[in-house]
């Protein structure tokens, strides 16, 4: 019996968190679902699923246009006049199988492909700041720094996702059911615990970015970058 390829994708969806360094947020994308029918016969519901990951570092943009939402933010000070605003959050692409036997049905994740980055950063400043003046340019490299720290917790994410999920998700990608009521609450429950895995590994390198930014932000540098400029 040839298996079932259900082709899905789902959305990693942190609450909004504010920070220093700007609006951290996830991007959301609406949920699709395919059917797809297998060339090949599955060979064991115990194989490793493959993971393929397209993170991207992109540059950010500049730009002038007030940020929407500055709730929880903290106003620019001194020699300050920016923010930056980065997307934190990642989404699966799934591939998922459905093995018929005379025992009943194995459903495994057979491919997952893991992106993040998608969203290019955006620094904001302010409209009065002139660019060439020394205000202007400590501001932006402020800026980028905080750019620079998530784009270390891309590629730190990105070497996790490689290295350590085969490894945790390795016998633990499968559900064995006898009756095919059972495959749609077994397949969102694969997709759930698979994605808490990618959320530990999402959630520590995003901590380390997240004290960081916390650092950069302390009364102490900001007295410091605003006697570069006096």
């Amino acid at each position: 019996m040839r298996p079932i390829r259900i082709l899905a994708v789902a959305t990693a969806l942190l609450a909004p968190i504010q920070a220093s360094a700007g609006a951290l947020d996830s991007f959301v994308d609406r949920s699709r679902l395919y059917m797809l029918s297998s060339q090949d016969a599955a060979e064991t519901c115990l194989a490793a699923p493959s993971v393929t990951t397209d993170i991207r570092l992109q540059n950010p943009e500049l730009t002038r246009t007030k940020p929407r939402d500055l709730s929880g933010l903290r106003s620019s000070q001194g020699v300050l006049q920016g923010l930056a605003h980065m997307a934190y959050g990642y989404e699966i692409q799934y591939t998922l199988e459905r093995i018929r036997s005379d025992d009943g049905y194995c459903i495994r994740v057979s491919e997952m492909e893991i992106s993040a980055g998608r969203r290019v950063p955006q620094i904001w400043l302010k409209p009065g700041l002139s660019k060439g003046t020394c205000a202007y340019d400590v501001t932006v490299e402020h800026e980028m720094d905080h750019v620079r720290n998530y784009h270390e917790h891309l590629e730190s994410f990105r070497d996790a996702l490689e290295r350590e999920l085969p490894v945790m998700l390795e016998g633990r990608a499968y559900y064995r059911i006898t009756s095919a009521d059972d495959l749609g609450r077994a397949e969102e429950r694969l997709k759930s615990e698979t994605m808490d895995m990618v959320d530990r590994l999402h959630e520590r390198s995003y901590e380390i970015a997240r004290q960081k930014d916390f650092r950069m932000d302390s009364p102490a540098e900001y007295r410091r970058l605003a006697g570069l400029c006096r």
